[in-house]
């Protein structure tokens, strides 16, 4: 039997296609999750992951419109044209 969020062997391969589909990172500047350590007081470090802010965007790219994913200083600084 296979339990949430693990892979098993009745695990169908669709299941990889479709959970790897699109990354965490800005299609303009390519910002990504960066890695460190949690520090508690008592100085216990665990690893985590800190993500940009990305937002869901209509934007104009190649003539066309898109939904893009896109880091919201991408979106302040004029970098995407989006669509009305």
């Amino acid at each position: 039997m296979c339990y949430k969020n693990k892979i098993c062997r009745d695990t169908p391969a669709i299941y990889f296609f479709w959970r790897n589909k699109m990354a965490r990172a800005c299609e303009i500047c390519g910002k990504k999750p960066q890695v460190g350590n949690s520090v508690s007081h008592a100085n216990n470090r665990t690893t985590r992951r800190w993500y940009p802010n990305l937002q869901r965007v209509r934007a104009i790219q190649g003539g066309t419109n898109r939904r893009i994913r896109v880091c919201t200083r991408c979106l302040r600084s004029g970098a995407v044209v989006k669509a009305v």
